[in-house]
């Protein structure tokens, strides 16, 4: 995601406190300009869902499997198919998956058949959860494009694959819990 920037300077350790702005500056100017379009797109959308809005089954599925998707492709795309990257990733998948329906409020969404629409509640979990895998995403091009060698790193590894699984579940088990409200909605009009 992030061009080279500074790669080599201090061969691994923390530059001086003098040297980090311009780092920091180094890193802005090496971005390339689509992934602030991307974090203008994803804010967008983020601030749409703290507002009350309807919303379609597909819609409110197909967000948290598009970015589960981007998530396990970053997670591919840094370390390749290492077998404790993708543990790492599903497993906390599965632990956010499973917290998320069991934690999320689901009282104040409410499900038309009828129509296929959710009322859905404004709600500024979407874009945490948005910006949360984008600065994971982010911050793990940055340190790949400094610091190569870190993709061999078991603790970097690991713990950049969980964030990207933890995240990504947290939205599925959102998507799931509303799924499932669907389902119950969708109950009486069968049995009619």
């Amino acid at each position: 995601m992030v061009a080279a920037a500074g790669a080599g300077r201090h061969s691994g350790s923390i530059p001086p406190a003098t040297e980090r702005p311009a780092m920091l500056l180094d890193i802005l100017l090496h971005t390339p300009r689509w992934v602030f379009v991307v974090l203008a797109v994803l804010v967008v959308m983020g601030l749409r869902a703290s507002r009350p809005q309807n919303a379609s089954l597909r819609r409110c599925v197909g967000l948290p499997l598009a970015l589960s998707a981007v998530s396990l492709a970053g997670t591919t795309s840094a370390f390749g198919t290492q077998p404790a990257a993708l543990l790492a990733w599903a497993l906390a998948l599965g632990a956010g998956l499973t917290a998320m329906q069991r934690r999320i409020d689901t009282r104040g969404v409410r499900y038309t058949p009828a129509t296929g629409l959710f009322a859905l509640p404004g709600s500024w979990l979407p874009l945490a959860l948005m910006m949360a895998i984008f600065a994971v995403k982010f911050a793990a091009g940055v340190v790949l494009a400094v610091h190569p060698q870190a993709r061999e790193a078991a603790p970097f590894v690991l713990g950049v694959s969980a964030a990207y699984g933890l995240f990504s579940g947290l939205f599925l088990g959102r998507a799931m819990a509303l799924w499932a409200v669907a389902r119950r909605a969708a109950r009486p009009a069968l049995a009619a």
